[in-house]
């Protein structure tokens, strides 16, 4: 950078015609050149005034505090960046006349469900969402389906990949009996929100409730296991009256078979003696 000071010692700035600074040089040689020029030179042919010309001295301001520098951006941030960039400087086809906007492949189906069926059997929200992701997979592919438990109006949003096969579960299902509802079936469009937050009170209730499920679920196994046990115990009661009764029938066999013995014997002694 090369700073001009007249011999009033009033210091300027070079400026380009544009009138941005124009003071500092990318070349070491440019610096040297104008010190050679213009030092000493006059202002004009009828001034006295001689310009002074010297290289810039640069000096810190005050002390160095190591926490007013810039912390360096990470990795994740600096793509979130990128790609903020990209998206903002990419080309995009404008839309062609009369092609339909993204929101017209959505649709709301409201009045399938109510948010009191799901306080208790909360096992439902899975049931009703396969059944009404396989009535809305006959008309087109479905890419997503939110069913909406807490929302007043049993709302559930379906999105399809083409708008044809929106406009066609709208003409087929608007009005239809579903689990002996009625069914209000239209675009979504693109604004409305269907989720609902629960309160403080509503998730201290639905905790408890889950609390009395497991204590429930506990007293169910316990029992189960005493019912097992007993019949463990029940089973190996009868398997040793039947082996003590197996272990009886055998000694009493055995008894007969020796007392026959000793009949024969004793009936075979007197022909021995005569003889």
């Amino acid at each position: 950078m090369v700073l001009c000071v007249l011999s009033l010692r009033i210091r300027v700035g070079l400026c380009c015609p544009e009138g941005r600074p124009n003071n500092a040089s990318s070349e070491v040689e440019s610096v040297s050149l104008a010190l050679q020029i213009l030092d000493g030179s006059c202002v004009s042919a009828s001034s006295t005034q001689r310009i002074r010309v010297e290289r810039a001295r640069f000096q810190m301001r005050g002390e160095y505090d190591a926490s007013l520098k810039p912390k360096k951006k990470k990795k994740k941030l600096i793509e979130k960046l990128q790609k903020k960039q990209e998206k903002l400087f990419a080309w995009t086809p404008e839309p062609l006349r009369g092609q339909r906007s993204k929101n017209e492949s959505v649709v709301v189906i409201r009045n399938a469900v109510t948010p009191e069926e799901f306080m208790d059997h909360a096992e439902r929200i899975l049931t009703h969402t396969e059944s009404l992701r396989a009535q809305c997979a006959s008309f087109g592919a479905v890419k997503k389906l939110e069913l909406y438990d807490r929302h007043p109006e049993g709302a559930v949003k379906v999105m399809f990949t083409e708008v044809e096969a929106a406009d066609l579960c709208i003409a087929s299902m608007n009005n239809r009996l579903y689990n002996g509802r009625k069914l209000s079936v239209a675009v979504w469009d693109g604004l409305e929100n269907f989720r609902v937050e629960e309160t403080e009170e509503e998730k201290a209730e639905r905790l408890k409730k889950w609390d009395e499920f497991l204590m429930k679920s506990d007293d169910n196994k316990q029992k189960t296991s005493d019912i097992s046990g007993k019949e463990e115990n029940s089973s190996g009661k009868v398997k040793e009256i039947v082996h003590d009764s197996a272990e009886e029938k055998k000694h009493h066999s055995t008894q007969i078979k020796n007392e026959s013995t000793g009949q024969e014997m004793k009936a075979e002694s007197p022909e021995e003696t005569s003889s």
